[in-house]
C-alpha cells in the first residue's frame, strides 16, 4: 500500500509539471496572483509540511454533500505598474484592480475542480478591461501496480506579455494523461500523454501534442534514476507544422534530510515540414536544488533550457532560464518569499525563406511578505520588477510594480 501510494504522489506531481509546463512558455509582465492549491485530498495529505510557507486556507468546509465539499475562495489585488506596454515600444503606467470568485471542489478523495473567473479593471485607457477564466480538474486513482492520473485545464486571459510586447488576448486548453506500473521496489514504467491548444487573436493558433514512455530504476532509496523518450507534433493554423524527439535521463536524489536534487539532460531534434528546412538540434536540461537549512527557512535554485512554438508565425524560440528562490517565516506569524530570475530566448525560424533576427535577455525580482489571520484569510505585499532587453527594437522594456493583495477561503 506504501508503494502505491508513493507512485501516486510521484505520477501527479509528474501530471502537474506536464500540463503546467505548456502553460509556463508565455511569460506575462503582470505579477500573476498566487494560486489556489487543488491537489486531491488523498495526495496532499502526504506532502510533508514544511514552516518556510504559509499554511493552507479553509481547512474543512461549511459546505458538504456527501463525497462533495465546496470551497469558495475570493481574491482581490491592487497593483500600481509602471513600464506595461499596450503595444510594442508604448511603455506606459497604470493601476490594476483585479476581482475573483471562484470555487474549489474536492470530489471524494481523488479529484479537485477548481473554477475561477477573475475580472480586471485598468486605469489607463490603452489597456483593455478583462475577464479572465481558469477551470483546473485534476484527479488519479491506483488499482494494486497501477496507478492513474488525469488532469483537464482551461484558461482564457489577456495579459501584457513578454514576447508579444503587447496585451494579448488567448485560450488555452491542456490535457495530461497517464498511467504507471510499479514493477517491484526498484523499477517502475510511465506512459504519459499530453496534449495543449493555444487559440490567440492574432496570432497564429496552435495544437501540440506529445507522447512519452519513462522507465525508472531505483538504485538506492534515496536516488530514482530513469531514460525517457517524449515524442511530439504541432500543428499550426498558419505557417510551418512540425515534429520533435527528445531522448532524456534522469536522476532524482534525496541526498539528505534537508536537501533534494532533481536533474534532467536529453537533446532533441525538431523537423520543420517544409522544403529546404534543416532540423533544429538542441541539448535540453533541468536542474533543481531544494535545500532547507531551517525549519523555517528554504532555499532552491531551478534551471531549464529547451525548445517553444513562438506566437509568431514561422518561428520557435530557444529558451535557457534560470530562478533562486527564498522562503523564509518571520516572526511565526508572517512568511517572505523572494525570487530573482532570468531567462535567454533566441527566435528561431522554421522556414528557409524567412529571416528572423531577436534575441532577448530578461531579469525579474519579486518580493511577497504574507499573513495569514482568521485562519482562512490572507493578506500580502508585492513587489515585481522586470527588465527586458531585446534587439528587436520596440520589445526592450523596464517595468516595476508595488501592490496589495488579500483573499479568503472557506
Amino acid at each position: 500500500m506504501r508503494n502505491r501510494n508513493i507512485l501516486f504522489k510521484t505520477l501527479l506531481l509528474l501530471g502537474l509539471s506536464l500540463a503546467g509546463g505548456i502553460e509556463a512558455r508565455a511569460q506575462s509582465v503582470i505579477l500573476p496572483p498566487t494560486a489556489v492549491p487543488n491537489t486531491p485530498p488523498a495526495a496532499a495529505a502526504q506532502a510533508p509540511a514544511t514552516e518556510s510557507t504559509p499554511p493552507s486556507l479553509g481547512a474543512g468546509s461549511p459546505f458538504q454533500w456527501g463525497i462533495i465539499s465546496l470551497h469558495p475562495h475570493l481574491f482581490y489585488r491592487l497593483l500600481y505598474g509602471d513600464g506595461l506596454q499596450s503595444a510594442p515600444g508604448q511603455q506606459l503606467k497604470t493601476t490594476i484592480n483585479s476581482i475573483s470568485l471562484g470555487v474549489l471542489a474536492n470530489i471524494g478523495t481523488h479529484w479537485t475542480l477548481d473554477y475561477t473567473p477573475t475580472q480586471t479593471y485598468y486605469s489607463n485607457d490603452a489597456f483593455k478591461d478583462t475577464l479572465d477564466h481558469s477551470v483546473r480538474l485534476l484527479g488519479g486513482t491506483t488499482y494494486e501496480n497501477w496507478s492513474f492520473n488525469l488532469s483537464q485545464t482551461y484558461t482564457s486571459t489577456f495579459t501584457p506579455l513578454i514576447e508579444t510586447g503587447q496585451q494579448t488576448g488567448e485560450d488555452n486548453y491542456g490535457t495530461m494523461a497517464s498511467a504507471g506500473y510499479h514493477l517491484n521496489d526498484k523499477v517502475q514504467l510511465d506512459t504519459n500523454l499530453a496534449y495543449q491548444a493555444r487559440f490567440t487573436s492574432i496570432f497564429p493558433d496552435s495544437r501540440e501534442t506529445t507522447i512519452g514512455e519513462r522507465a525508472h530504476y531505483r538504485i538506492a532509496p534515496d536516488v530514482d534514476t530513469s531514460v525517457s523518450l517524449d515524442y511530439g507534433w504541432v500543428n499550426m493554423s498558419e505557417g510551418v507544422d512540425m515534429t520533435y524527439t527528445r531522448p532524456g535521463v534522469q536522476v532524482n536524489w534525496k541526498a539528505a534530510d534537508k536537501t533534494t536534487v532533481n536533474l534532467e539532460a536529453g537533446y532533441e531534434t525538431r523537423r520543420f515540414d517544409t522544403p529546404g528546412a534543416e532540423n533544429l538540434n538542441s541539448p535540453t536540461f533541468g536542474a533543481g536544488i531544494q535545500f532547507q537549512p531551517f525549519p523555517t527557512t528554504s532555499l532552491s535554485f531551478n534551471a531549464n533550457k529547451g525548445v517553444a512554438v513562438s506566437y509568431f508565425t514561422n518561428q520557435v524560440t530557444k529558451n535557457t532560464g534560470w530562478t533562486v528562490s527564498l522562503q523564509q517565516r518571520l516572526l511565526r506569524h508572517y512568511f517572505l518569499s523572494a525570487g530573482y530570475s532570468g531567462q535567454k530566448s533566441s527566435y528561431v525560424s522554421t522556414d528557409p525563406n524567412v529571416t528572423v533576427n531577436r534575441d532577448d535577455r530578461n531579469y525579474g525580482l519579486n518580493v511577497r511578505l504574507s499573513t495569514v489571520f482568521f485562519q482562512r484569510a490572507s493578506v500580502a505585499l508585492l513587489y515585481q520588477n522586470t527588465h527586458n532587453k531585446s534587439d528587436n527594437a520596440g520589445y526592450g522594456f523596464t517595468s516595476s510594480q508595488i501592490g496589495v493583495e488579500i483573499g479568503y477561503q472557506f
